[in-house]
């Protein structure tokens, strides 16, 4: 306003005495000030439109600020989920492992039980006694060989153990004459086994009156022991 008016002034001034100067100087002042008008009118809509651009801008920044993180807190939780599902499956697995682990150790064990109680029930000698010999006869041999083991065996149905007495001959000794009842396995082709009672395991046929004297000496251990006390 002031641009337009010091120069109309001076315009003015210049032209009061002529109606027509005075009429060019109002049309000219009209359209000074629609200029400006118009001016000021384009100047704020390309502001606004600045304003909203960078509303705009604003925004979508925004937008693509929070679909971001919202991606990336989508990434993590399902990381976590499949790590917290790869754990639960792995102490699954180390569980199950464990189970037939241990499953398996026992049913180991119960086997060699089972095993150690059949065998003992196959391997344990029939009761041994040890008796005096008084002349007194016996309804079972005596010093038998094999071959009269297996007639015995052949006489009561086949059968492949046979007991009978074997005479300790030891002079000097407490258990001179006394005998020991044990029992014969026979078996094809092999010279028999002999069982005596308490042994875990039997002995070969040539070695049973060995063993034959160390059971009597045990025994007589045992009562020279009990007399002592």
């Amino acid at each position: 306003m002031i641009l337009v008016f010091l120069p109309s002034a001076g315009l003015y001034a210049q032209t009061t005495s002529d109606p027509a100067s005075r009429e060019d100087l109002q049309k000219a002042t009209a359209e000074m000030k629609r200029a400006v008008r118009d001016a000021e009118k384009k100047s704020a809509t390309q502001a606004a439109k600045a304003r909203t651009e960078a509303e705009k801008q604003h925004q979508e920044s925004l937008q693509q600020s929070v679909e971001v993180e919202k991606k990336l807190r989508d990434e993590i939780i399902t990381t976590a989920a499949k790590q917290q599902k790869v754990a639960e499956e792995t102490e699954a697995k180390t569980r199950k492992m464990m189970f037939w682990g241990v499953g398996g150790v026992v049913a180991v064990l119960a086997l060699i039980a089972l095993g150690v109680v059949f065998a003992r029930s196959r391997t344990k000698a029939p009761e041994v006694r040890v008796v005096q010999n008084h002349g007194k006869k016996t309804d079972i041999l005596t010093d038998p060989d094999i071959p009269a083991l297996k007639e015995f065996a052949a006489r009561n149905g086949n059968i492949s153990r046979v007991m009978f007495c074997l005479t300790l001959s030891q002079k000097g000794t407490l258990w001179d004459g006394e005998q020991i009842i044990c029992t014969a396995e026979l078996r094809e082709n092999l010279p028999p086994l002999v069982y005596f009672d308490g042994d875990a395991s039997p002995v070969a046929w040539d070695k049973r009156k060995r063993r034959a004297v160390l059971i009597a000496m045990q025994k007589q251990s045992a009562v020279v022991g009990s007399v002592t006390q």
